[in-house]
This record gives C-alpha cells, sequence and structure tokens, in this order.
C-alpha cells in the first residue's frame, strides 16, 4: 500500500508524462505536492523500490500507474469471478 505521499508522486509523474521518459525538477515535484524535499526523495525511493517507476540514466519512466484494488467480500463464503 502506497503512502499519501508515494500515491500523490505517482499521480503527478503519471499526469505530466505518462509511460514517457523524462527528468523531473526536485524544485518542480516539491511545488506540485506540497511536500518537502526530503518527503518527495523518500517517496520516490520507495516507489522506485516497490516496481511503479523505473529510473535509468537519470531520468524516470512510470511502470505502473496505480495500485492494484483489492477485492473486499462481505460475506467470507462468497465466489468472486
Amino acid at each position: 500500500m502506497l503512502s499519501d505521499t508515494e500515491r500523490k508522486i505517482l499521480r503527478i509523474f503519471w499526469n505530466l508524462h505518462g509511460h514517457e521518459w523524462f527528468r523531473p525538477g526536485l524544485q518542480q515535484l516539491c511545488r506540485l505536492s506540497q511536500r518537502t524535499p526530503g518527503q518527495v526523495k523518500t517517496a520516490v525511493r520507495n516507489l522506485i523500490e516497490k516496481g511503479y517507476i523505473e529510473f535509468q540514466g537519470g531520468r524516470f519512466r512510470v511502470v505502473v500507474a496505480w495500485e492494484p484494488e483489492k477485492v473486499r467480500r462481505t460475506n467470507p463464503w462468497e465466489v468472486i469471478y
């Protein structure tokens, strides 16, 4: 499960660039997410570790644009197809 900051950074990456490789600025990410540079760096590091974004040659790319939805069952005996 992603934290609020990680989710926000992932949405910013996706909305600005989609699946394209890009080189974001730290100040731009801080301004758009309204987070401190330390929070943004930690969130980006966690997104890379969790496999949501890739980092290569100083550029980023979104791999998975959102969290997978969890299926919630009200009845534990209910079969989901």
